[in-house]
């Protein structure tokens, strides 16, 4: 719910702030959840957890595709199809190494160990000016 709501809002909330504010702030959000989630004593810090990461998570990938579709450098197919490789990359190969992690260590110590990855991408951003996109 958390997730869905946060999506339907992304778009304008973007066109307001801008692309990369929206992800960057929306990865922020999505650490946060993920540590409360991975650390909850109990039922409620669990679910207001995966709602921040549900919140934190809504918008990232469509708006990259946003932004990748945007970038005034390569064929927008090109930059599209390498953003959704990486992204579907690591749909594939990260439920296997949460699950190695966690029979390793725990599950929440392996869910804590993905924070850091929530963090990485803003650092990547370069602030935009609401970029138009390219026409095809």
């Amino acid at each position: 719910t958390a997730m869905g709501g946060a999506r339907l809002g992304g778009d304008w909330l973007a066109g307001q702030i801008g692309t990369t504010r929206v992800i960057r702030a929306s990865c922020y959000l999505a650490c946060g959840g993920l540590i409360a989630f991975a650390t909850a004593l109990g039922p409620i810090m669990a679910i207001v957890g995966a709602a921040l990461l549900g919140l934190g998570c809504a918008n990232i990938y469509p708006l990259s595709v946003s932004l990748a579709a945007a970038q005034p450098t390569g064929r927008v197919e090109r930059n599209i199809a390498a953003l959704t490789f990486a992204a579907f990359s690591a749909f594939l190969i990260g439920p296997p190494l949460i699950g190695l992690l966690g029979s390793a260590f725990g599950l929440g110590i392996a869910l804590l160990l993905l924070a850091p990855l929530t963090v990485y991408p803003p650092a990547l951003l370069v602030e935009d000016a609401h970029p138009k996109p390219r026409k095809v």
